[in-house]
């Protein structure tokens, strides 16, 4: 027995519950990712051979994006926000985003910007900075209630297998045991619950506003579902906007349960499922959902990023 043996770091060992749970949602997408991966090859071809003007469209619709975003807080809060500059604080939240997990670098970051820019308290401008999010959520609701409207979706999702199923069922179990016993967790969502209601009754004393705010952000969704279009226009799928849209929705339920940075695997995983559902292959659905990915949340991060550095050097936040 050797005397003063240094002590094993534990801590080092340690596998903390939120870790456990992002390990077997990460292997459930593994299952759902390994089979595409003989797609792969004949999927870098159908994009190597992708429609220019298709992609420029999509391109544009990611502009639109910033344009509503900072629509949306003009709107929203009561102090005069200049648009160009509002504009510049929201393309940087693609880079803040990619920072911190759902959404709060970009929540974060606006919070910042209104506190100098509008003059508001801190507290006064995290609540307008969740409310944005809120609305967000509020307005691709009522996105995917049009759309059920409107037409049928003729997508037929492919057969689950039991095996699969069972390891989903696991996952939401572990899911409800890590909230029910982590008592850090707990009091988070009783904070969120506390905040979300005072963000509530903050909004519904501004109605105009508040409407008008929905419908930039409706603009936001549909920009962002013309984004998802356009990628499969420009490698040759020919689908409703129903059934692009009911793919771009399978695409944002996996990235808000998704434990990784801006759903990475879950939401390329779960559009072309959908996509694959509504006859189109495999390798060409796995083309477009990575096109629509690199216009969507990759390439941003490069202006994003330049857009934070000036904002950060002028001062704006």
């Amino acid at each position: 027995m050797i005397k003063n043996a240094p002590e094993h770091p534990r801590h080092l060992f340690r596998l903390s519950k939120s870790s456990l749970l992002q390990i077997v949602i990460l292997l459930i997408a593994a299952i759902f990712l390994v089979p595409q991966a003989s797609q792969f090859s004949r999927s870098w071809q159908y994009m190597q051979d992708a429609q220019y003007s298709w992609l420029a469209i999509a391109v544009c619709g990611m502009a639109l994006t910033v344009l509503f975003a900072a629509l949306v807080y003009r709107s929203l809060v009561p102090k005069v926000l200049p648009l160009a500059r509002t504009m510049q604080i929201q393309l940087a939240t693609y880079f803040t985003n990619r920072l911190l997990p759902s959404g709060l670098g970009g929540i974060g970051f606006n919070a910042l910007y209104l506190v100098r820019q509008a003059k508001l308290s801190r507290t006064d401008a995290a609540v307008y900075a969740t409310a944005n999010n809120l609305i967000g959520f509020f307005a691709f609701s009522i996105c995917v209630l049009i759309a059920s409207v409107i037409g049928e979706s003729e997508i037929t999702l492919p057969t689950v297998s039991t095996e699969i199923i069972l390891l989903a069922s696991a996952a939401v179990t572990i899911a409800i045991v890590v909230i029910l016993f982590t008592k850090s967790i707990q009091r988070k969502i009783i904070d969120f619950l506390g905040h979300l209601f005072g963000v509530v009754l903050t909004i519904i004393k501004h109605p105009l506003r508040l409407v008008v705010s929905i419908l930039w952000s409706i603009g936001i969704t549909a920009s962002y579902g013309l984004v998802l279009w356009a990628s499969t226009k420009s490698v040759g799928i020919d689908l409703s906007v129903v059934d692009v849209f009911v793919a771009f929705v399978a695409g944002n339920a996996a990235l808000t349960v998704s434990p990784t940075p801006g759903g990475i695997g879950a939401v390329e995983a779960a559009i072309t499922a959908v996509l694959v559902g509504a006859s189109v292959s495999p390798s060409l659905a796995l083309a477009s959902v990575i096109l629509f990915r690199l216009i969507s949340y990759w390439i941003p991060i490069i202006p994003g990023y330049l857009a934070f550095r000036n904002a950060s050097k002028k001062h704006y936040v």
